[in-house]
């Protein structure tokens, strides 16, 4: 029962993070693979930097008892506590439309249907799952992700491992910096699925979930490197992996066609929690999904550009904040 706690809780953050441009290969493109040989070890760091937030908000949030995104906000600052908390709502809505845009063209792609049915059947799913909790949003999460998980590192018996696209002298720095934007890029939208699962949870499931989530986020993003790595042809594409694996046959398309949608099916998700916990609770999701939905329809390309740094700033002076309260502790303790 405990290791099915643990397992619950990683996947649950990891849904939120593996997203559509995670899976799609297209992020990964940009953030890593032309970083040739410092690949890999960006990708740990990277990977590892999640984790740690993943731990830390947890921890955090068990010791105060926090109910929401507000609430975290104006306790780690009181003066612009507000601002943060919309800086989230705001990231949580654009990437829901990111997702939705996604979805549909991707259900159009390969059923046929138009692209507003496949958002919209999305975005229904979706605020479902929340309207069942944060225990309904782990349990998808745990059938879905380790299907995507386990799905990423198989396909690299396909795919044999090629040599690095570049290499130069700067590769360390620029791969430092590309894990820790990347990073904090995809941890905005997670704060209020996190502040949930930390619920009932004990400092050794929070422990063992977030080298859970580190490894298996590490295996997704080193996975698709590799395999973009190989097919180099193909990593300006908008959908580099799909473009790769049209090689082998219709069979591996349809299954990776599949496990795209669980990632953007499970960030969609996250993304909507983030409005379940405060006081308008389902109206405030609904209305969220209703923007979503309505954005999707809208070219996002520049949006997501912009919203996205202001949503990991929030996430990256959530951890700072939190990371000098503890030190603070301790040493009020240590007098």
């Amino acid at each position: 029962m405990k290791a099915g706690k643990t397992i619950s809780i990683a996947f649950g953050f990891i849904g939120a993070v593996v997203g559509a441009g995670m899976a799609s290969g297209a992020e990964v493109a940009a953030y890593f693979t032309p970083l040739g040989s410092w690949a890999i070890p960006a990708i740990l760091v990277s990977a590892a930097f999640m984790a740690g937030f993943f731990y830390l908000l947890m921890r955090f949030s068990a010791q105060q008892g926090f109910t929401g995104i507000g609430e975290l906000c104006r306790c780690l600052y009181p003066s612009v506590g507000g601002v943060l908390q919309y800086a989230i709502y705001l990231g949580g809505v654009t990437v829901g439309a990111a997702m939705l845009s996604a979805s549909g063209e991707l259900i159009s792609a390969f059923a046929g249907w138009p692209n507003f049915c496949g958002a919209l059947l999305m975005s229904a799913l979706s605020c479902a799952v929340v309207a069942c909790g944060a225990r309904g949003v782990e349990r998808v999460s745990a059938i879905l992700m380790p299907t995507v998980v386990l799905f990423f590192v198989l396909l690299l018996l396909f795919f044999p491992v090629k040599g690095s696209i570049e290499q130069s002298g700067f590769q360390i720095v620029r791969g430092a910096a590309n894990a820790l934007v990347y990073a904090s890029y995809n941890l905005g939208l997670s704060v209020a699925l996190v502040l949930s699962l930390a619920k009932g949870a004990s400092q050794k499931q929070m422990k063992h979930s977030a080298v859970l989530a580190w490894v298996s986020i590490s295996a997704v993003i080193a996975a698709v490197h590799l395999i973009l790595a190989g097919g180099w042809e193909h990593i300006h594409s908008q959908l580099p992996m799909l473009d790769i694996l049209m090689q082998k046959g219709n069979a591996v398309v349809l299954i990776y066609a599949a496990t795209l949608l669980f990632a953007i099916f499970t960030t969609n998700t996250a993304a909507m929690y983030n409005f379940a916990l405060e006081k308008s609770g389902g109206k405030g999701m609904l209305l969220a999904a209703a923007v979503s939905f309505g954005l999707s329809f809208f070219r996002l390309a520049d949006i997501v550009r912009f919203i996205y740094p202001i949503s990991g700033i929030s996430a990256v002076l959530i951890a700072v904040r939190i990371v000098k309260f503890q030190i603070h502790r301790k040493r009020a303790r240590s007098l």
